[in-house]
């Protein structure tokens, strides 16, 4: 039932059950946490994690699955490098299930590196796992490793799936192989028999887009068998604001804008191309026409972990108790790098 509630959303009805609940074991606090980490809580699914070692309950494959999951969320990485201290210290058998856990929390929070210590590790790996590490080394910059991964992956006899693709073609974008990402593209269709999907469609938009290819970029757009959503008008804008195409910039927000008319994205890009292409008035008409429909950017936020405790930052917000210190010392990196640039100059 706590599982049912919180894959239907209900994660408040899912909590109340649990506390009702007069005991639990390992099975019922797994499916808490789980059901936070679904939810994209992962701070109260640490929480959660934390009263279940209170109350002595030995953690099962399942709940470290679940906490692993949650680490990325808010950038624990100490919690999750527990984790993995815990497998150890209890001879724990790295299952496929748990090293590939292991492997995307270490890339999604910053330490690729380690993660491809876990993968190599791995005395078996599925599909999932080489898609993991693919994904990993694509999301930090490392694409040529990236590929030849997909390449051993291949050789090993290990059949790419469709989410495998999306990883190498990540890869392709992040180091600018326009045809490698091509040849890719049609080996998925061609050698495997693999339908593209729309993600696969938006990673060669924005492989292409970003290297300057906008014509060829638009037509593989007008010519999906699916409707773009935002994120493929995204990826085409992200383009048009490199390379300052402000003519295809305006046909693109006319499409993104009926997706997302309320949501800020669209509008703050296109401010930010006319601003850089010198259409300063076009670009304050952008800003009033937002404040007109009532669209507001949302704020960033980040999370950052400090001797095991989750520092939460939000733009415009100065509650942190050390935000004196914290802005004293961020005055002084902007002026060495100021510094800097006058006497690179």
């Amino acid at each position: 039932l706590i599982t049912a509630h919180a894959r239907a959303g209900r994660v408040a009805d899912a909590r109340s059950l649990f506390d009702e609940m007069p005991e639990k074991n390992a099975v019922s606090w797994s499916a808490m946490v789980n059901g936070y980490v679904q939810a994209g809580d992962g701070r109260e699914a640490l929480r959660v994690f934390s009263q279940m070692q209170a109350q002595g309950v030995r953690p099962d494959d399942t709940v470290l699955v679940g906490v692993l999951a949650a680490c990325p969320q808010l950038g624990a990485l100490e919690q999750g490098k527990w984790v993995h201290g815990y497998l150890r210290a209890n001879n724990i058998r790295m299952t496929v299930f748990l090293g590939t856990a292991l492997v995307d929390m270490y890339a999604k929070c910053g330490e690729v590196q380690l993660g491809m210590e876990v993968f190599e590790g791995m005395k078996d790996k599925n599909v999932l796992a080489w898609t993991t590490m693919i994904k990993g080394l694509a999301m930090h910059g490392r694409g040529s490793d990236s590929l030849v991964l997909f390449s051993q992956m291949e050789s090993s006899g290990v059949k790419p799936d469709d989410i495998a693709f999306i990883g190498a073609l990540c890869a392709c974008t992040h180091t600018g192989l326009v045809d490698k990402g091509r040849q890719l593209f049609n080996s998925m269709v061609n050698n495997y028999g693999i339908k593209p999907k729309i993600e696969h469609y938006g990673c060669m938009v924005d492989l292409l887009a970003r290297n300057g290819l906008l014509s060829e970029a638009r037509d593989m757009v007008e010519k999906m068998p699916m409707k773009p959503d935002a994120l493929i008008w995204g990826a085409l804008m992200a383009g048009c604001r490199f390379h300052k195409n402000v003519e295809l910039a305006e046909y693109v927000i006319k499409h993104w804008i009926e997706l997302e008319p309320d949501k800020s994205g669209a509008y703050v890009l296109l401010g930010n191309i006319y601003s850089a292409s010198g259409r300063h008035a076009s670009a304050r008409e952008i800003r009033h026409l937002m404040r007109e429909k009532g669209v507001e950017k949302t704020p960033g936020c980040s999370n950052v972990e400090i001797n095991g405790v989750i520092h939460q930052f939000i733009v415009g917000d100065l509650s942190h108790p050390r935000i004196k210190d914290i802005l004293t010392k961020w005055y002084e990196i902007d002026s060495r790098i100021r510094l800097e640039r006058r006497l690179r100059a």
